[in-house]
């Protein structure tokens, strides 16, 4: 995780699962 600063994306997925990555960044490079 980078600094608090960058701004954060949570993405929920259908099952209840949540993804949470840098604003910027596409979810591929997070799975």
């Amino acid at each position: 995780m980078r600094g608090v600063s960058m701004s954060m994306v949570n993405v929920t997925l259908p099952d209840g699962t949540v993804n949470e990555y840098v604003a910027g960044i596409t979810a591929g490079e997070v799975v």
